[in-house]
């Protein structure tokens, strides 16, 4: 799971510096939409990998569910985030409070659970994989809102 992790990330980089289109260069409300989706797939990736490591009787139901809720919390963000950038770009411009909320609210939900240790494995190498993923995760969300507060002219 690391690795495809990383692997999302790296192409996510490599996709924003690479995006090209034939009508002119990449707009920040285009990065925004690309980063957003980028996230999503490494939160589904997350909960893929902490539901297959439950599975194998890795961990308990209980010690996954920090990082189950977790990603269930950037799940709900992500697609209150997309529901507004979908109605347009005035409209995120007019929710913009909400969005850097919400986008602050996967940041400091995510190191609060990795500062906590909060994570509920006991195996060192399965946390210390979780938490690069759940960084992962906080840092791709920076990225969002870098990215939107250069969409919006911040």
């Amino acid at each position: 799971m690391r690795r495809r992790v990383a692997l999302v990330i790296v192409l996510t980089v490599f996709t924003v510096a690479c995006i090209h289109k034939q009508s002119g260069p990449v707009s920040p409300w285009e990065r925004v939409n690309v980063n957003l989706a980028a996230l999503a797939q490494i939160n589904a990736d997350v909960a893929k990998g902490i539901i297959a490591v439950q599975q194998m009787g890795s961990i308990t139901s209980q010690q996954a569910a920090p990082i189950l809720n977790y990603q269930e919390l950037v799940a709900k963000d992500h697609m209150a985030i997309e529901n507004i950038l979908a109605a347009g770009s005035a409209q995120a411009v007019n929710q913009s409070a909400q969005i850097e909320a919400l986008l602050n609210e996967i940041k400091n939900q995510g190191t609060a659970l990795i500062q906590s240790g909060g994570l509920g494995i006991k195996n060192p190498k399965s946390q210390q994989t979780f938490t690069q993923d759940l960084q992962g995760i906080i840092n791709l969300a920076q990225v969002v809102l870098t990215d939107y507060q250069l969409a919006e002219g911040k």
